[in-house]
């Protein structure tokens, strides 16, 4: 069965991306696995939304507390 929501609880484990024209999430729980239309970023933001949160928000404030932001580094493997 396809849902086209699914809200993120205690029982879920793992939300994984999947490129399939019915569904664009696989939702693993504790005892159940769920194929979702939306995709793994929409889940999360919903579930920010639904905490009082917004994801941006939510995202400064681990760069604020920890000093870790996303760095792309360019490796050059040339002799």
């Amino acid at each position: 069965m396809i849902k086209t929501a699914y809200k993120i609880n205690e029982q879920t484990i793992a939300l994984c991306p999947a490129k399939e024209i019915d569904y664009n999430t696989i939702v693993f729980e504790q005892e159940k696995t769920y194929h979702v239309k939306k995709t793994p970023l929409e889940l999360i933001k919903d579930a920010c939304i639904e905490n009082w949160s917004t994801y941006e928000g939510k995202r400064q404030a681990v760069i604020h507390h920890t000093n870790f932001t996303e760095r792309v580094v360019k490796l050059d493997f040339r002799s």
